[in-house]
């Protein structure tokens, strides 16, 4: 007896494929062409996509993050890339998000990274150092890349600098600063026109000379 063969990715019968593959961009394949054996063709996904059916139309899944392909891509070092649809038919949709405690994200590219340090919570970060001291922290390079340059300032009516990193020691003397709305608590010359010296013990408390 004769042997056979029916290929159904290309025969036209009840159990062939006929286009289902193919009309959706898909390969066909029939592991066995034996006439006997009906319906067992597959519908399989083309690279970089993966996915196969039997007897249908495949579903098919590319991860934009870890696949290789024209829409696909990459993150820098310090984030991670994530793809919330995972299909070959939803491309470019895969995002970059700044790791903790960086803030920031972008869609299809490198994400701008924030990492303000008198905001977030990290091993460099201010924390509440300066608002403990009623000291303004301001951080004037807010990336990962600038670390332990927050700026702990003197408020009114304290009048030294600014500590970089560390909270500041802020002080007045407040014999030699007139009394008024910077300073409440000062008393410049008061001392002076009852023919008196102004003592300032210490220029970190207020309200002592």
């Amino acid at each position: 007896p004769a042997l056979c063969e029916l290929d159904e990715c290309i025969s036209t019968c009840s159990s062939c494929a006929e286009g289902t593959c193919t009309s959706v961009g898909q390969d066909c394949a029939d592991p066995n062409t034996d006439s006997e054996t009906l319906g067992d063709w597959t519908c399989k996904c083309k690279a970089p996509a993966v996915g196969e059916e039997q007897a249908a139309a495949a579903a098919c899944g590319l991860d934009e993050c870890t696949s290789t392909c024209a829409t696909c891509g990459t993150c820098p070092a310090g984030q991670t890339c994530a793809d919330p649809v995972p299909d070959a038919g939803s491309l470019s949709d895969w995002t970059c998000t700044c790791d903790s405690p960086a803030v920031g994200d972008a869609k299809a590219q490198g994400a701008v990274c924030i990492l303000d340090e008198c905001v977030a919570t990290c091993g460099t970060c201010a924390g509440t150092n300066c608002t403990d001291l009623n000291q303004p922290c301001e951080d004037p390079n807010p990336t990962p890349g600038g670390l332990r340059d927050w700026v702990c300032s003197c408020s009114p009516p304290f009048q030294t600098g600014s500590g970089v990193g560390n909270v500041q020691r802020c002080e007045i003397d407040e014999c030699a600063v007139q009394q008024g709305a910077s300073c409440q608590s000062c008393g410049q010359g008061k001392c002076e026109a009852k023919g008196q010296t102004c003592i300032d013990p210490d220029p970190v408390e207020l309200g002592d000379w």
